[in-house]
């Protein structure tokens, strides 16, 4: 056997290897309380199920972005299974599987085959806190990255030949589809058109560039149809930015970019918490990890500006740029807005795929800090209620004690409301004690007779419900169960009554 196709074997071991490690990363995920449903992925779930039932809307349930794409694509599976867990998380898998595909093909164009192999593989098995996001179904952060590697893989494609209609009518069809699920579909539209424009703006091209600038655009038009539709009738709501809470500025974003986020998509911080793996042993191998992107990069210096590796260099050093200038960029906690930047640290680090020992080095580093990562964190995924304490996994004890009792409808906070109402399939009409996204639920328990409160063992929103309870002279029932606290007041007590007889700073 020849050292090239001994090369070209060990290769694809490591790449199966790695794919292999993705997967069973996620079944290990999917099965422990990391898979657990939080309140975001109940809501995708509702909107899922109100698709089966022909009740379509165009965004997120209570605001006025992030599409509804990824709910309508779990529809089919919610219309057989509909409290299904697993099935609503393993649409975010698939859309993410695609995802690694791309990146593959992608980075065949930029690095070759074999190290092209390494950066799909990469992109699906590490960093640990992507592979976690991965499965959980946010809403429309995987069909996001779908459509902006679209963007990426039909420019190259374009470049290539530029005359080809369809190829730039696709691009302009993704870049308006993501559009429509996230503005962050710039971190893919803004490189791409740059380097495209860079290329193509030349005498012998103007030709092809002006008509399949048209084309993108048709395709682009119709790809943000919803976003267009609801803002034309809602006075453009969509640019309505107060929802985004912005804080710190420019600057600050830039330094929390270098200091929590990029650590945190390099798999050397961990996710909510932010500490460091391995305490100062983490800030090292930060520090190593860059060192290692800037000799992989210089190593594979671009040829021309024509070079694809270009597109990855001004995609890189453009993301903090873009990421500084959005509002929520201040919000690192599980890495949702660094995302985006995971397919070209992947393909960086894909470079590695030219010489097989190093490949296996690379991918062994990989599994290792994903796992190591994600087992430390295991306790850590789980969301906090605003009573500050962690939402217990288990809620179908909950569930059955509320219907045995005839309570049709439960406050609670808003990671466990959501929960109540899809995991009992609107046996109980969960309604959170705030951010309520769906007021039609709301009006529901508002005329209910027996309404329940489910609060979490433990947490500081328990005492002003029970202060409540007693100012009004209304009596109730407490049974604690799963790690919850469950009160059946003989008579409705709402979240607005609490707020005003027994206020908490900070709770309702």
């Amino acid at each position: 056997m020849t050292d090239a196709r001994s090369a070209g074997v060990a290769g694809r071991i490591v790449v199966a290897g790695l794919i292999a490690a993705g997967a069973v990363i996620r079944g290990w995920m999917l099965a422990s309380a990391m898979g657990a449903l939080e309140g975001d992925e109940a809501v995708v779930g509702l909107m899922a199920r109100a698709v089966t039932h022909g009740q379509v809307v165009t965004f997120f349930w209570g605001q006025a972005y992030g599409g509804s794409l990824e709910a309508i694509l779990a529809a089919p599976v919610l219309a057989i299974w509909p409290t299904t867990v697993v099935g609503l998380k393993l649409v975010g898998v698939g859309l993410n599987a695609v995802a690694a595909l791309l990146v593959w093909r992608i980075a065949i164009r930029m690095v070759g085959r074999r190290a092209g192999a390494l950066a799909g593989a990469l992109f699906w098995a590490w960093p640990a806190s992507f592979v976690w996001l991965s499965a959980d179904m946010k809403g429309f952060y995987q069909s996001v990255m779908v459509c902006g590697l679209a963007v990426v893989l039909l420019g190259l494609q374009v470049i290539d030949r530029p005359e080809v209609w369809w190829r730039w009518a696709g691009l302009g069809l993704a870049a308006g589809v993501g559009w429509w699920q996230a503005p962050q579909i710039a971190f893919f539209v803004v490189p791409t058109g740059l380097w495209m424009l860079w290329n193509l703006a030349r005498p012998s091209t103007v030709r092809p560039l002006v008509l399949g600038s048209a084309w993108a655009a048709l395709g682009a038009v119709v790809g943000a149809g919803p976003w267009l539709v609801f803002n034309l009738r809602n006075s453009w709501l969509s640019f309505d930015a107060r929802w985004a809470a912005g804080q710190g500025s420019y600057l600050d974003h830039l330094e929390t970019f270098a200091t929590r986020g990029l650590p945190m998509a390099l798999g050397t911080r961990v996710v909510f918490s932010g500490r460091w793996i391995g305490g100062d042993a983490g800030r090292v191998a930060y520090g190593g990890l860059l060192v290692a992107l800037v000799v992989l990069l210089v190593w594979r210096r671009p040829r021309s500006t024509r070079d694809p590796i270009v597109l990855v260099l001004l995609a890189a050093i453009g993301y903090p740029l873009l990421l500084a200038a959005f509002p929520n960029s201040w919000y690192v906690g599980e890495g949702r807005y660094l995302y985006f930047l995971a397919p070209w640290v992947a393909i960086a680090f894909g470079l590695a795929g030219r010489r097989a020992g190093v490949a296996a080095v690379v991918a062994i580093a990989a599994v290792a800090s994903s796992v190591s990562s994600l087992y430390a964190v295991r306790d850590e995924t789980a969301p906090v209620t605003k009573g500050l304490v962690h939402v217990p996994v288990e809620l179908g004890g909950v569930i059955s004690l509320l219907e045995a009792e005839g309570y049709t409808g439960a406050y609670a906070d808003y990671w466990i409301a959501y929960r109540l109402r899809y995991q009992s399939d609107d046996a109980v009409l969960g309604v959170p004690t705030y951010v309520s996204r769906d007021p039609g639920g709301e009006a529901a328990v508002t005329s209910m007779e027996r309404v329940g409160w489910v609060v979490a063992d433990g947490g500081s929103d328990l005492a002003p419900v029970l202060c409540t309870f007693d100012a009004l002279g209304v009596s109730y029932r407490r049974v604690d169960r799963d790690g919850y606290v469950v009160l059946l007041p003989t008579e409705p007590v709402t979240p607005a009554q609490v707020a005003s007889t027994c206020p908490a700073p900070g709770i309702y």
